[in-house]
């Protein structure tokens, strides 16, 4: 039984395969939790391996589009980040501009060519504070834990998509 997304305030990742373009929840008032997902994250590519530079780069970014970062998750092959945007054209310019960079930092030092870096589109989530916002921190956290070997890595709801590029 797959998950049931609530369209109105999530976006991306899988729900985008097989669709068409459409607009991008995006809120200046409540958190937002954004997953950005690579399969060709391994080996030397590793997310985990370039942590510094990665942190340094959403944090370069963030300054620059006054997004303020609640929590970041630098996993093997992909990131969770909590944020909060004051404008909607500054988060736009956040994730082209995170998502851009990343990959051009990391493909500078791989042995292979790739014409894709990131698996699907970045997933961002309208998060309401309180309960759900605590919860989202809390679950970055522990990815924080899990990629760093601290607790064992807990199995979640795997989902197969076909992806056509």
């Amino acid at each position: 039984m797959l998950k049931e997304f609530n369209v109105s305030h999530e976006f991306g990742g899988i729900l985008s395969v097989g669709k068409r373009k459409s607009a991008r929840p995006i809120t200046t008032k409540k958190p937002m939790h954004l997953v950005l997902r690579s399969d060709n994250a391994t080996g030397n590519l590793s997310l985990l391996k370039h942590e510094k530079l990665i942190r340094g780069i959403l944090s370069k970014e963030a300054k620059r589009f006054y997004i303020k970062i609640y929590d970041v998750a630098v996993n093997s092959n992909h990131l969770h980040i909590g944020v909060c945007a004051k404008t909607r054209e500054g988060f736009r310019n956040f994730l082209r501009a995170i998502s851009g960079q990343i990959a051009k930092a990391l493909l500078k030092k791989a042995e292979k060519k790739l014409k894709h870096f990131w698996t699907l589109t970045v997933y961002s989530r309208i998060v309401e504070w309180g309960r759900d916002f605590k919860g989202v921190l809390a679950y970055i956290h522990k990815n924080t834990l899990e990629a760093r070997g601290i607790i064992p890595y807990t199995p979640r709801k795997r989902y197969k998509i076909q992806i056509g590029r």
